[in-house]
């Protein structure tokens, strides 16, 4: 479970506030790259009245477009797992009472026998979550920053105050690409061997985070 008391409470606001600081540097530069740019260069500096419309239309078209992606990414919530995931008081209570190692992980593969999860540890074992108790879904890590497990999470961005979530599977699509250019000659070469060769979604491995 997660530390509480009203000294906890109070550096997690905190922390909070810190990681809000980002988020007004950029909010500032945006601020002075709208002064320098729309009004210095294109107000004061140009004399040509057609040339300052076409620019600062087209900026602020692009102005607004940015503002608003970049304000609705920070103040869209992450999505939690849904309580199916949860675990019940029984089975918190019996996972409590089993030593860690084999008997803890039956409690958890009964928990998780209906629920569509395919990802395992290195090790084959249920992902869990001591600090939410909830069994992890596909691609859910637990977020040290905001203290909660996030679906499709890849990191906690401090310039957006919020989640990426597209970075890891662009990342490794990316590095596959990048690297692996010898398996996709063979595939080109024997397709066969290819589909052979493909992962069994159930037999997805990931790291313990």
């Amino acid at each position: 479970m997660a530390p509480s008391g009203p000294g906890s409470s109070a550096r997690r606001r905190c922390r909070r506030v810190l990681y809000w600081i980002p988020v007004v540097f950029i909010t500032l530069l945006l601020g002075w790259s709208y002064y320098a740019y729309a009004i210095q260069l294109c107000i004061v500096s140009m004399e040509n009245t057609g040339e300052q419309v076409v620019c600062l239309m087209a900026y602020h078209l692009l102005f607004a477009m940015f503002v608003w992606s970049y304000w609705k990414t920070i103040f869209t919530l992450p999505m939690n797992p849904s309580k199916e995931f949860h675990l019940s008081y029984a089975e918190k209570d019996l996972l409590e009472r089993e030593p860690r190692g084999e008997a803890h992980q039956e409690v958890l593969r009964r928990a998780a026998k209906d629920l569509p999860i395919y990802t395992r540890t290195m090790s084959g074992a249920i992902r869990y979550c001591d600090r939410c108790q909830l069994i992890k879904p596909d691609r859910c890590h637990h977020c040290s920053v905001c203290d909660k497990c996030i679906l499709k999470m890849d990191h906690h961005c401090p310039c957006l105050e919020n989640h990426q979530f597209p970075a890891k599977p662009l990342r490794e699509s990316q590095s596959h690409l990048l690297t692996d250019s010898q398996s996709w000659t063979e595939s080109s070469i024997n397709p066969g061997k290819c589909k052979a060769g493909m992962s069994n979604p159930a037999l997805t491995m990931e790291n313990e985070t």
